[in-house]
């Protein structure tokens, strides 16, 4: 992310970003869980219909231009950051996640670890 004060950049101008157009919106009630890091977001939506959350999608590529979400969706699936989660009624289970576009520069063994609630 070039020079070391650049995490801190971009974790107070999405924090401010978020604190403007997501809180403050109409949409902050069908948000469950917003979790951000950087440019990363886990986002837990309530709503039956992927509508509202596309329009959402749209308004948050709208507020400033420099800035663009995608997302994707999933009601069992999830990679967030180098996560991948997993649910199913009561078990949450983890593994690790790797991005497509990873050219894999090191040896890495994957770990599945499951949660009871």
């Amino acid at each position: 992310m070039g020079t070391g004060a650049a995490p801190n950049d971009a974790n107070v101008c999405m924090g401010q970003l978020e604190d403007r157009f997501v809180y403050r919106t109409p949409w902050y009630n069908h948000i469950i869980h917003w979790i951000s890091f950087i440019n990363d977001i886990f986002l837990i939506w309530k709503g039956g219909d992927s509508d509202s959350l596309n329009t959402f999608i749209e308004y948050l590529n709208s507020v400033v231009l420099s800035i663009k979400f995608t997302h994707e969706m999933s009601s069992t699936t999830m990679n967030f950051l180098d996560t991948k989660l997993k649910s199913w009624r009561t078990v949450t289970a983890t593994d690790v996640y790797q991005k497509p576009t990873d050219t894999h520069p090191y040896t890495c063994i994957g770990r599945q670890h499951i949660h009871h609630f």
